[in-house]
C-alpha cells in the first residue's frame, strides 16, 4: 500500500496597508496606553524609590621625606600603603571618629555601610566612596 504524502505550504499573504489602517484605527487606544506606561512609571519613581547620592574623592598615597626626591622604593612602599590605609579607613576607629567629628547621628554599622574605598590595581590611588539618600550628608 502506496502512501501518497501531500505537501501543503501555508501562504500569508501580509498588507502592509491593512496594518497602518489597524493601527491608525487603534492610535487612540496606543497613545492612551503609553501615558499611563508612563505616569505609572513616574509615580513609581517619586513615590516607592528613595534616591542614592554619592561623592567620590581621591587620595594619591606617597612615601616621600622632607626635601627628599622620589625613590622607586618610595613608589612601591606608597603602593603597598594603599592597601592598608583602605583597611585603616574602614576600620571602627577612623569610621566613629568621623561620626563624632561631623556630629551624625550614626552607629559604626551604619556609617560602615555607607562608605566604601577601592584601590585601583598596582597604584597609589585611594578613592573613597559615600553613598546616603540625603544629599546634605
Amino acid at each position: 500500500m502506496e502512501e501518497n504524502t501531500i505537501r501543503q505550504t501555508d501562504e500569508i499573504e501580509i498588507d502592509l496597508w491593512e496594518i497602518c489602517l489597524v493601527l491608525i484605527h487603534n492610535l487612540a487606544l496606543i497613545i492612551s496606553v503609553g501615558i499611563m506606561v508612563a505616569l505609572g512609571t513616574f509615580l513609581f519613581t517619586q513615590l516607592l524609590v528613595t534616591p542614592s547620592y554619592e561623592s567620590t574623592t581621591k587620595i594619591y598615597i606617597l612615601n616621600k621625606q622632607e626635601n627628599a626626591s622620589v625613590t622607586y622604593s618610595d613608589i612601591q612602599l606608597g603602593t603597598q600603603l594603599t592597601k592598608d590605609y583602605a583597611e585603616l579607613i574602614q576600620s571602627r576607629f577612623v569610621l566613629e571618629e568621623v561620626v563624632q567629628g561631623m556630629g551624625l547621628d550614626l552607629t559604626y554599622e551604619q556609617m560602615k555601610e555607607k562608605v566604601s574605598v577601592t584601590t585601583p590595581t598596582e597604584t597609589r590611588i585611594l578613592a573613597i566612596t559615600v553613598k546616603d539618600s540625603d544629599p546634605v550628608m
